[in-house]
């Protein structure tokens, strides 16, 4: 470890050591240092020691600060004052009242531009997070800036003109004084019942507002370290304490102030970045929040996740990069402490894979402990720590550079190919003999002192709507009721085939039916049979078909709410309701025109009653299909072996009796609304022979939807987090 060379009573100027991957340059005057930066000589992700610790370059602050002109003592020391623009160009890229910063790069000096102009040329990779834009005086670079603007959205309202700071504290309290999370993950293991161990022996601790890189070859266990450490899928053995509490034990405390973004997008992709949001925000901000509240905390996330020209864009139409945000936004909607990020940059190309790293940094220094899963090794450097797992074992953790020192690798990429060269039990052994393990494992272990832990950090809500209760049933009910009908209807083009259905098949009915005599004794009481049994069938089919795919297809989307306390009823509610709607206007339509073009005198009400019962039952059978399957396609195959025991045990075509008979009762629903159509028919009192009652079909028909009701409840259950 090198000696300090700067020390608060020294006479002289103070002087600094700067380290970079393991090499040591200095040392050098605060002057000097500054000089670098300008010329963009080292960045300030460099390390610099003083005090007997290194720290990043981002996060130190000078001790002095009475250089003249220096208005940003904490954070823009190591900054040279900006100089007059030469010959500035794009003099109207600000919008109106928006404000303006020139931008400035090797030299060159472009603007004035706006924030929202800056954030377009970063999605468009004109400009880079190194550039240096002017503010107050004194050129930051573009990582610095949104650092700061970061820390504004997320609670820390304090005026652009005012002197702010990127500098950690041991309170782990970033630049907007909010705190982190300090997570703790003692012995943790997880096998399965035949004895395979996924995860053996897994400890560390996670500082608050760290960013960790979650590292890895593929089947090395870090999505089910990081599903254990959420508690999607419990450990077996070992413990995880969030700020000195035990997550299982508080799993329901923490479940709004822990942000998971899942491989799979949690958005729904017929809706715009706008409504996806604000939805959202309605389901996990307190129902009792002030409306305005809940419009700036939308419009600050929009901001956070630089998406501000694509608010009301669909985001089907977004860019791979601009889908990740919005699944991280709807994220960063309860403000989480803690943030998983699972793969969240898999799939995308290099420069937006960067440009969602840097995001991620911001976010960490704004005041989140964000942990990142990444087979992307390329912008790593941007991390505090990266955790390697070897087989589902610790192979190392602790800062990238020291990751290149400890495997001898000159690129980080070759570290995949070096862990084949060893077992992970020799690995994990190698580690453990290491100064990092102490340094970054065991020491850190060591109880912290009461002024650097947060451990009070969830008594004090960050919430800014409000606190964290769940909201009530009532209230998601209405949420996921209207925000289901209004993806329903962004896609017009499936609800007007929907919607055709009714009137295709009324046709068809009618062609068949329309010259049949329905008085002749025989014929006639044969034909109000097969036109009763169709329109049961045709209602069953309505209701199953419009439901199938319901859950199924947004099943990620489900698991995520789920975890931070969705109501199973308000969900599966609000399927009924709108499926409900849509089933009861085929159900009309069908109906109208059939008897309308083939002239039966029917009971309309009894009919009507009959036919609406069947849908909604197939319905409700829909609903467990789309429950219990895993994709839409399954949920699609399953459906045709429902339906054609509707047809075959209804007892239209054929009588059923004996066993048949007991199998039609207690397993096929439309046995029983066919047996109620029977009654709504002219010749049912002389010649078409009901087994039951009217109301004693209704009862049963009932009965039959309580029961499947439930089973699809009960399926979506089964997808809960492992308790």
């Amino acid at each position: 470890m090198p000696t300090t060379v700067s020390t608060s009573e020294s006479n002289a100027t103070p002087r600094f050591l700067l380290r970079w991957r393991g090499n040591t340059l200095g040392p050098f005057s605060r002057t000097e240092i500054e000089q670098k930066l300008a010329r963009q000589e080292i960045g300030l992700l460099h390390e610099i020691y003083s005090e007997g610790r290194w720290f990043r370059l981002r996060e130190f602050r000078f001790e002095s600060s009475s250089a003249p002109g220096d208005r940003h003592p904490e954070a823009s020391s190591v900054l040279p004052p900006i100089a007059e623009p030469r010959s500035p160009q794009n003099q109207s890229a600000a919008g109106p009242g928006e404000e303006q910063h020139y931008l400035r790069w090797k030299g060159l000096v472009l603007g004035p531009l706006g924030v929202g102009e800056i954030e377009r040329k970063l999605d468009r990779q004109e400009i880079g997070i190194l550039h240096e834009i002017s503010l107050d005086g004194h050129w930051a670079t573009l990582n610095d800036f949104f650092v700061y603007r970061n820390a504004i959205a997320a609670k820390a309202r304090v005026n652009l003109r005012q002197p702010f700071t990127t500098a950690s504290s041991s309170a782990g309290k970033p630049a907007g004084g909010r705190p982190g999370a300090r997570m703790v993950i003692e012995k943790v293991s997880l096998h399965l019942k035949n004895g395979t161990r996924i995860l053996d022996d897994i400890s560390l601790v996670v500082e608050p507002n760290e960013f960790v890189a979650l590292l890895g070859p593929s089947g090395s266990g870090k999505s089910t370290l990081m599903n254990a450490i959420t508690g999607r899928r419990r450990a077996s053995s070992g413990q995880i304490n969030l700020s000195g509490e035990e997550f299982y034990a508080n799993s329901a405390k923490y479940c709004q102030r822990i942000g998971h973004v899942p491989q799979q997008d949690i958005v729904h992709f017929a809706l715009s970045v706008q409504q996806e949001l604000s939805f959202s925000a309605k389901l996990r901000l307190p129902s009792a929040a002030p409306e305005e509240s809940v419009r700036q905390r939308i419009a600050d996330v929009i901001s956070q996740i630089g998406l501000c020209d694509e608010t009301h864009t669909r985001i089907s139409d977004l860019s791979g990069g601009q889908l990740k945000r919005v699944s991280l936004g709807v994220e960063l909607l309860s403000d989480p402490e803690l943030l998983f990020l699972d793969e969240a940059t898999s799939g995308l190309d290099a420069g937006t894979e960067a440009r969602m790293m840097s995001l991620f940094r911001r976010l960490a220094d704004s005041g989140r402990t964000v942990v990142c899963i990444t087979h992307n090794l390329e912008n790593v450097s941007l991390c505090d720590l990266v955790l390697l797992l070897a087989g589902g074992r610790l192979a190392y953790f602790g800062p990238p550079s020291g990751l290149l020192t400890h495997f001898g690798l000159e690129r980080l990429s070759q570290v995949y190919d070096c862990l084949e060269t060893k077992s992970p039990e020799e690995w994990v052994k190698l580690y453990r003999a290491c100064e990092d393990y102490q340094k970054y494992v065991l020491d850190r272990q060591r109880p912290s002192s009461p002024g650097s832990t947060v451990d009070g950090l969830f008594a004090e809500s960050r919430d800014p709507a409000g606190t964290r209760a769940p909201n009530g049933c009532f209230h998601q009910f209405l949420v996921l009721t209207q925000r289901y009908f209004t993806i329903t209807l962004q896609d017009p083009k499936n609800v007007i085939l929907l919607l055709a259905q009714a009137p295709i098949i009324a046709l068809l009915l009618g062609l068949v039916f329309r010259n049949e005599d329905f008085n002749d004794p025989h014929s006639g009481v044969l034909s109000q049979k097969m036109l009763g049994f169709l329109l049961v069938v045709s209602g069953i089919w309505f209701g199953c078909i419009n439901a199938a795919r319901e859950i199924v297809k947004e099943l990620p989307i489900y698991l995520r709410e789920r975890a931070i306390s969705l109501h199973l009823g308000s969900y599966v509610g609000s399927k009924i309701a709108v499926l409900t709607l849509l089933g009861t206007v085929q159900c009309g339509a069908l109906l109208a025109i059939t008897l309308a073009m083939v002239g039966l005198k029917a009971h309309l009400g009894l009919q009507s009653v009959a036919l609406l019962l069947a849908c909604f039952s197939g319905m409700l059978m829909g609903l467990l299909v789309s429950a219990l399957a895993r994709s839409e396609d399954k949920a699609m195959a399953i459906v045709p072996i429902l339906l054609i025991p509707q047809v075959i045990f209804s007892g239209a075509m054929l009588q059923v009796s004996g066993l048949a008979e007991e199998v039609a009762k207690w397993t096929v629903v439309s046995y029983w609304a066919f047996d109620a159509m029977i009654h709504a028919l002219p010749s049912h009192e002389s010649l078409l022979k009901p087994h039951y009652d009217f109301a004693g079909d209704v009862v049963a028909i009932s009965s039959f939807m309580l029961m499947l009701g439930a089973l699809a409840i009960l399926a979506l259950k089964r997808k809960d987090l492992v308790k």
